[in-house]
């Protein structure tokens, strides 16, 4: 008997009856108590048509997952493929690739992910796909009951970003960005 990697995956935009387990494997690797809220919050974005939920069927069941944003302007983001229990990094490859086909032919130029971090089953599964590592985004936050009492030892300057400081905090990241052939 062949194995699962061996036998082929059809990969379409999931039907209605198939977005809450589809949701469910593609954010699968979020703590319990945020998936909920990212599952209701996805779904909402999929009725809306603001988020496409992806998903690639075996025998006609659900063996991956994700989801991929193409607003307006030709780029997308494709979130990380969600696995079935035994899948293989092929079935992420081979989804991932399908998705970005159906993008490329509906417009879009460029198609991003922006994980924190990934595994190295799941990075060569990406690469595999034609994705390729661009570069590092790294952007620093404290969370206000978090931000240091002292400043730093450095010529860095922080500072609490509040109503007046959006303006400010909106002017540096897009000088961030001038330029730049990133957005």
């Amino acid at each position: 008997m062949p194995s699962s990697a061996s036998k082929s995956i059809e990969v379409r935009q999931a039907t209605p009856d198939q977005r809450v387990d589809a949701l469910k494997l593609a954010l699968a690797h979020l703590l319990p108590e945020d998936q909920a809220s990212q599952c209701h919050t996805w779904a909402a974005a999929v009725e809306r048509d603001e988020a496409a939920l992806w998903v690639g069927c075996r025998d006609r069941s659900i063996v991956a997952a994700l989801i991929a944003e193409a607003p307006a302007g030709g780029a997308a983001v494709v979130r990380l493929p969600g696995l079935a229990l035994g899948e293989s990094p092929e079935t992420a490859t081979k989804l991932l690739a399908s998705v970005c086909e159906s993008l490329r032919q509906s417009g879009v130029r460029l198609a991003q992910m922006a994980p924190p971090q990934f595994t190295g089953s799941q990075e060569q599964a990406i690469c595999a796909a034609g994705f390729r590592a661009a570069c590092d985004l790294l952007y620093l936050v404290a969370v206000r009951g978090a931000f240091p009492d002292a400043p730093p030892a450095d010529d860095i300057s922080l500072i609490t970003l509040d109503v007046a400081g959006a303006t400010r905090l909106a002017q540096v990241v897009e000088r961030t960005y001038k330029n730049s052939l990133d957005c």
